[in-house]
């Protein structure tokens, strides 16, 4: 998870000094490196998502909103999902204090509150880029030149810390260091506020777990019986295994559960045990929006890999 010190992205001039660092193959499998052991970002060497390199002219600007149903740009923090409570992978499938936006001005987000307990648990949001936003959100990451135009680095990044990530939409470039930028870049807080709550299907992860001692229980949301979402213990540590829920009864039923589990945390911290417990005892249950844009099996999204 992220500290209140979180990590994000340097030059390009210290990207080149990293050369002799350790590196890592990226665990979303996208193209490029990371830097395992300073603050550098090994990115994937120049090449364009369409397999064309960079010339002598100069560049046009670079759109965010380029009409494509692509990803465009994307912000995130990647969570191990071995590090979570059981049956709660799903909600970091997508990291944390997220920010993506699509060709079409799109863009879905986590409300940028990164000392709210219940971040993962709360509704995605949604909104629509104006003109203005997406021209701030353009220099705001330096679109044209990540690399010439990104905010430093400082580091290294605390043991349990997770690299600040972003993608513009041809290279992921990653970072352990402590970003220096105002909060909520880039332009999170400014973007929540013209977003709403997410509507639509919802995704849950549903298993078998022990009852924290004084923690509520609250009645099945489902139609189906419990037994017909369970997935066995070991493999709620991985992602992509959660199952979409499209009816809306239901999906209305689980907004309402997640609601009252969340003010009931609130009220009552200590009986929250980072998970909901349903009826029968010892089932537990977790759920998050379904996004559009999801690339992978399971609802997830990963950059995609450069043409060979």
């Amino acid at each position: 998870m992220r500290s209140a010190a979180a990590a994000l992205l340097v030059s390009a001039a210290a990207a080149a000094t990293g050369a002799c660092g350790s590196n890592g193959a990226r665990p979303d499998g996208g193209p490029g490196n990371i830097d395992l052991d300073a603050t550098t970002i090994d990115s994937d060497g120049g090449v364009k998502a369409d397999g064309s390199t960079t010339g002598d002219a100069p560049a046009a600007p670079r759109r965010i909103c380029d009409g494509s149903d692509d990803i465009r740009l994307a912000h995130w923090f990647p969570v191990d999902p071995t590090r979570v409570p059981a049956f709660t992978a799903e909600l970091y499938e997508l990291g944390t204090e997220f920010l993506y936006v699509d060709g079409h001005c799109h863009y879905w987000m986590q409300e940028p509150v990164a000392t709210d307990r219940f971040a993962s648990w709360r509704p995605y949001r949604e909104g629509q880029l104006t003109a203005a936003q997406e021209t701030a959100l353009h220099d705001a990451v330096s679109y044209d030149d990540f690399t010439a135009g990104a905010p430093p680095c400082m580091g290294p990044l605390s043991q349990d810390g997770s690299p600040e990530r972003l993608w513009d939409g041809r290279t992921v470039y990653s970072c352990n260091g402590i970003l220096q930028a105002p909060a909520g870049w880039p332009m999170r807080i400014e973007l929540a506020a013209t977003t709403a709550p997410m509507t639509g299907p919802m995704r849950v992860m549903v298993g078998q777990e022990s009852v924290g001692p004084g923690a509520p229980i609250y009645p099945w949301p489902l139609a189906g019986a419990p037994a017909d979402y369970e997935i066995e213990y070991a493999a709620s540590m991985d992602f992509g295994l959660s199952t979409l829920v499209t009816d809306t009864t239901e999906v209305a039923a689980l907004r309402s559960l997640r609601d009252r589990a969340i003010a009931d945390g609130i009220a009552s911290p200590g009986y929250f045990y980072d998970a909901i417990y349903v009826v029968p005892g010892g089932t537990v249950i977790s759920m998050r929006d379904e996004v559009p844009f999801a690339n992978q099996p399971g609802g997830v999204w990963a950059p995609p890999l450069p043409p060979p």
